[in-house]
Order: structure tokens, then sequence, then C-alpha cells
């Protein structure tokens, strides 16, 4: 709402809560709509992005090189918050002699991100500009910025991010580095030999300094210890090591007869470790290391590693150059389970026929190529904790001084791998000389042995325990349709990609569901569905709110009614259309993007559509329509109340809502240089091109942006942006 708007609201509010018009008068004088204030436009700015990348390759039939060099620079589109990133990029291919060959691969970037306060923070600019009544104004009357913690500065949130930003800094420096190195050896014409190392290093230092000015860092009772320091490192190492026997031959008595192999072993070793420091009480704002602060708060430092090791083994078969058989096995072993139950067999085997080259179809002229495909599979997943199947314990626990430690997880030497089983039946065709193309995939997923937290009783000490349960099926079908509309000096191209995905929990240990927040997973049901109390409306008589109760009849009472499963976060299908057009050089390209049917929870709708339950904050501009004023009314919104009226705003159904949307996600306008203009510049190339991202979006959503991700939940997060880019790409 704007100042008048929210002005308006807060008058009525009071109003119908019995306050006189002199009551009113003297609470919301008409001066306060000449010092409002627009926090979500002091809060959010034109981003700028910048960013150069120089290229040079080359080479002989020996030796094959490609050396890259880029810059980038970003300002983003809330205030304090910027990008910085160097990268250099280097590749290296040697064919030594006619056995041995050699590259190398090397790519370095450092980052430098600033960003506000984290969102969940009411300091955090991105929660505040949605908060902060435009009734208040951050300006003293001399013109400085209010703190925040000032007793004549009326707002519930304490603080003034525009004066507490620029002041609280959080910066993290991130250094990056991936390097592979591969050896192949040609044994015979038929077999080689490959050793593969890469290199994975991240080392990111995480520095938040709080202004001891500020109300995040300020300590009214004990000056001494305003203002903090926290300095953090974390180092991450992945290496990659693959050693291979691969090759192919054909069958001397019919080469008709076509086979080639791969051999494997692939070790994967990964660890990390971390430690911080955090130090209170600060003399001034203009020295911002650890040493400066008066009081050590907290040390602390951890690490983790762990590893996979696979044997993998592949072979494909081909027969006449439409018959196509392949069959692969691999032994997975993840250090994340116990000894026992480390290794477990995964393996698939697949067939295709390109029916359009058998001699029945050669009188079919009008069909260019038509080919059949299926297959069956295996596939392990061990994305869960390092150490899950273990007992351990946390330390940095302490009991009247003394160091201590205590149990953290319950552990269970049983986990082991969740498995995935896909059965995949494709086809593809192409018509008209290959003009119009088509693919359509049906499948099947099939998972066991879920790795989840499942809820046990918390006299064991803890509320959940690792495990393998369950079953969950995925069915869908994945269509791709490519189109050459017109051909020549003009030309224009489209794809269609169409998804469809179902999926359903088929078994749980005992049918117990398992509840997380306002989730649930349970047997007949969507993961990732939905799991609250389901909003009735509004009562006509009185403006209270109404939830169903399991009999199906309402109340108004929000513990007497019941949880049910409301919708879930997947959408029913996705679409993605592209167009390209082409004229003389000159080339248009768009991208459309379509989500249909997921559900989504507004959390930023709940904290500012309320009915009064933030009352002096800011509102969505939906709170002060249709809501309740007078007995007899039809209304959307319950009776708006100081403080909330009987816990409407509680999760339920009233906040969930359909998420669907259409978005112009990508168009690029280009035009390139003719070959005679690039002969007289000498050039081998120039383009010039201009880009738009996330230009329009069409949803009935009524939060920031409806592109939710599979959590399906939204609470003031950082908007997508609309992005204009103009570009110059020159080949010497």
């Amino acid at each position: 709402m704007n100042t008048r708007e929210a002005w308006n609201y807060e008058r009525k509010v009071r109003e119908l809560a019995g306050a006189t018009p002199a009551q009113l008068d003297a609470e919301y004088p008409d001066s306060l709509l000449d010092h409002g204030f627009d926090w979500v436009d002091a809060t959010f700015k034109n981003g700028h992005t910048q960013q150069y990348e120089i290229v040079s390759s080359g080479g002989n039939d020996k030796t094959k090189y490609y050396l890259s060099a880029g810059y980038m620079k970003q300002q983003g589109a809330v205030i304090a918050s910027d990008f910085e990133r160097y990268s250099v990029v280097s590749n290296l291919q040697q064919q030594v002699n006619n056995r041995l060959d050699i590259s190398l691969n090397l790519n370095l970037s450092y980052s430098t991100t600033n960003n506000a306060v984290a969102g969940n923070r009411f300091a955090s600019p991105l929660i505040a500009a949605f908060s902060l009544s435009p009734m208040i104004n951050p300006y003293k009357p001399d013109g400085s910025y209010y703190k925040g913690w000032e007793d004549e500065w009326p707002t519930p949130i304490g603080d003034n991010f525009l004066y507490s930003t620029p002041l609280n800094t959080n910066i993290n420096y991130n250094f990056r580095g991936l390097g592979r190195i591969s050896f192949g050896y040609k044994i015979t014409d038929w077999l080689k030999f490959t050793q593969t190392t890469a290199v994975d290093m991240i080392f990111t230092r995480q520095k938040s300094f709080y202004d001891p000015t500020t109300s995040d860092a300020i300590n009214l009772q004990e000056p001494e210890k305003s203002g903090s320091i926290f300095d953090g490192y974390q180092q991450n190492r992945a290496i990659t090591s693959q050693t291979s026997l691969s090759g192919g031959f054909k069958w001397k008595r019919d080469e008709r007869h076509e086979f080639d192999f791969l051999v494997m072993m692939e070790y994967q070793p990964t660890a990390s470790l971390n430690f911080s420091a955090e130090g209170q009480g600060l003399v001034n704002g203009k020295l911002k290391v650890l040493n400066v602060t008066a009081t050590p708060l907290d040390v602390g430092g951890a690490g983790s590693d762990y590893a996979f090791l696979g044997y993998i083994g592949q072979l494909n078969y081909t027969f006449n150059n439409r018959y196509y058989l392949t069959a692969s096995g691999r032994i997975d072993g993840s250090s994340r389970f116990g000894a026992d139950d480390r290794y477990k067999f995964f393996g698939s085997v697949g067939g295709s026929w390109r029916i359009s080259d058998e001699p029945f179809m050669k009188n079919l002229a009008a069909i260019n190529d038509l080919k059949l495909r299926v297959s069956y599979g295996t596939a392990g997943n061990a994305g869960f904790s390092d150490f899950g199947y273990k007992q351990l314990y946390a330390f940095g626990s302490s009991y009247y001084g003394a160091p201590g430690s205590r149990p953290s997880t319950i552990g269970n030497n049983e986990l082991t791998w969740e498995q995935v089983a896909t059965t995949d039946l494709g086809l593809e065709a192409a018509v008209l000389q290959s003009r119009i193309s088509a693919s359509i995939d049906l499948y099947q997923r099939v998972t066991t042995d879920m790795l989840l937290n499942v809820p046990i009783s918390a006299t064991s000490g803890f509320t959940t325990r690792p495990d393998n349960l369950g079953k969950l099926t995925n069915k869908g079908v994945e269509v791709t349709l490519s189109s050459q509309n017109l051909v020549g000096n003009f030309r224009w191209e489209t794809e269609i990609n169409y998804t469809l995905n179902r999926n359903k929990v088929n078994e749980l240990y005992k049918n117990q569901d398992i509840i997380s927040g306002n989730k649930i997973i349970r047997v007949g049901e969507p993961l990732n569905s939905w799991y609250m109390k389901k909003w009735a409306g509004v009562a006509p008589e009185d403006g209270d709110p109404l939830w169903y109760r399991a009999d199906g009849k309402t109340t108004d009472t929000f513990a007497a009614s019941n949880f049910r499963v409301l919708g879930n976060t997947q959408p029913k299908y996705t679409v993605g259309l592209t167009n390209n057009f082409s004229f003389k050089g000159i080339t248009l390209s768009t991208f459309f993007y379509a989500l249909k049917g997921n559900v989504a929870y507004n959390n930023t709708r709940r904290f500012s559509d309320g009915d009064g339950a933030r009352f002096g904050w800011n509102y969505m501009k939906v709170a002060g329509e249709n809501f309740w004023q007078k007995a007899g009314d039809i209304a959307e919104r319950p009776k708006p109340v100081v403080n909330g009226n009987k816990l409407s705003s509680s999760a339920s159904s009233r906040y969930l809502e359909d998420a669907s949307y259409i978005r112009l996600r990508n168009v690029v306008l280009a035009y390139s240089l003719p070959k005679a203009a690039l002969n007289a510049l000498k050039l081998n190339g120039a383009r010039v091109y201009a880009q738009g991202q996330n230009l329009l979006t069409f949803t009935k959503y009524l939060g920031v942006d409806p592109e939710v991700g599979i959590e399906g939940e939204e609470f003031f997060k950082y908007p997508v942006s609309k992005s204009y880019t103009v570009g110059l790409e020159i080949t010497f």
C-alpha cells in the first residue's frame, strides 16, 4: 500500500473497533500524508551488469589450444548487493604421436559478493521494504537518518535499513580452481587406455561487520559490547580419478556387426573444512578486523569428508546401422553407508531400431527418419549426510565452564543406497525432408529404499532417524516438436517442449505419515504435498474467520479444525516455446516458458495480509479489498482487528495459491556483418546484439514472483529481475 491506502486502512480498522471521528483524527491526522515514504522505491534500483571476455584459439593437427580471460561486474537490483568476478580458462590438447595424446584444462575464477542482511531478518532491505509502514519516514527533522532503535521512531521492526545497510557489510570472497589432466594411450588399433584426473578446489571467506551504532549491534545496557565482527573460512576439495579401457571393432566375418566397449574405475574423494571466529565490542566502525573487538564471542571449526568408488562396464552393439543394443553395469560404493551396505550393483539395458532404413519404408518418401527406443536401468542415490549411519557426538557444549559433548545423531548402521529404476519408451520421427521432427518419451521411475528422516519416539532423545524405506513412482511424458516453417532468405524455425509428470508415494513404514512443517509424505499422495487446515472463508454475521472441521462443518476456532492434504508443489505440466527468425544477417529469437498447476504457499501474503495481525506495519493492497465491515457482508477477508482476528493469519489453505505462469524468458535480436564488410575490415566475424530477459510474466499469483521452485514457498524472496543487455562480439 502507498501512504494514503495505509492511512485509510488503519483508520477503518480503528473505526470498526469503535473509535470516534475525533479519536481517528487525533491518531491519524492528515499531516501523516505529508511525510509518507516509499520504502520499496528506496530499496530497489536499476542494477547494471558489464561483462568482457577475450578468447584465443587455434593450433594444427598436433596441437590445439583455447585461452580466455573474462571480467564481470554486477550491481544488484537491491541496495548493497553487488558481484564481481575475474576468470581465466585454458585448454590444451597435444597429439604426441600416433598412440599418445595429452590434454590439460584449467579454469580459475575469483569473485566477491556483497549481500545485504538475509531476507529472514527485519534488518534485511527485502523484508523491511514490504513491512515498514509508508506513514513512517526514515529522516529526522534535521535531515539525518533515524537509526531504528530510538523511542521516537514508531516501528515494530526496530531498524532503519537505509542507515544500517551501508554500515553493516556481509561480503563473501570466493576462489575456485578446476583442473583436469588426461593421458590417452592407444595400445592397439581397437584398444585404448585413458587416465583422467580432475581436481575442484573452492576457498571461501565470509566476513560480516555490524556497526556499533546500528540496531543489529547496539547494546544500550552494556555499550562496551556494541558492534561485532564475524570472520569465517571454508575449503572444499573434490578429486575425480577415472581409469579406463575403451575400444571398438567390427566382426571380421561380417562387418555389419559392430562393437564398442568401456571398462572404467572411478574414484571420487571429497573433503571440506571450515573455521570461524566472532568478537563483539568495537571502539568505532572504521577498523574491521577481529583483533579490534573487545570480547571474543565464539570460535568454531569443523571438517567432513566422503568418497565414492565405482567399477563400470558398458558394451554397445550395432547391426547393419539399424539395430542398436547397449548394456551396462556398475558397482558403486559410498562411505556414507556402513561397511556391510556400502556397495550396490546397478545396471541398464536398452535398444533402438531405425525403422526408416528398413526396405519396406523405401516407398514412404515423406518419412525421412523413424526410430524406436526402449530402455530399462537402475541408478543409485547417496545424497544424504556424510556420517548418517554413525552415532555421533557434537562438541562445543559446556557445563559450568567445563568442556563437553552431547549425542547429535542416532545413526543407522543398515543405511544403504536409495535405488531408482527407470523404464523408457521413445519414438523419434522426421518428415517432409526433415522440416518437421518430433520425439516422444513415455517413462516410469520407481524409487525404492528412499533415504528419509523418519519420525521416532522422542523418548529416544531424538525426533527422527535416518532410514531406507518407502516406494515412490513417477510417471510422465516428454515431447519435443521442431519445425522449419519457412526456408530461404527469410527463415522461421520453431521448437516446442512439453513435459508432464505425476508421482505418488506407494509405500512407507507401517503406512506412517512423515510430517515436516506444512508438508507431508503420505501413502497415496504425491511427494511435496501441503498439509494444513482448510480455509472456509468468513462468517457473514460477525466477520470471524472460518475453517473446516473433520466432519465437513465450519468452525471459528482454529484449533477445532483438522489438518488435511491440500495440493502439492509440483506442476501438472511445463511448456517451452522457442521461435527463431533470420533474414540477411538479422536474427531474432524468443523463448516463452509456461508452468501450470503447482500450488505455492505465499508466506509473504500471510505476513502482509493478516487482518490486522501486524497492525502498524505495511500491507499488501489486497488486504484493503473486500473485507468484512458489517453484519450480513459476504466478504473475502475477515473483519480486520488490531493484532489479528482469532488467528486468521495462521498457516492454512487461505495462503495457498495457484502459481501457474507464462514468462517471456528471453529475447535476442542480433545482426552479423556480411562477408564483404568483414573482408573490408579484415575481420573473421562481427556481431552486435540486444537481449532481454524476463520481460513479461502472466500469472494470477499475488506474491513477489511465482517461480518458487519445488519447495513451493515464498517469504520475501529476492525477485527475478528484468534485464536488458547489449553486446558486441568480434572475431579476428
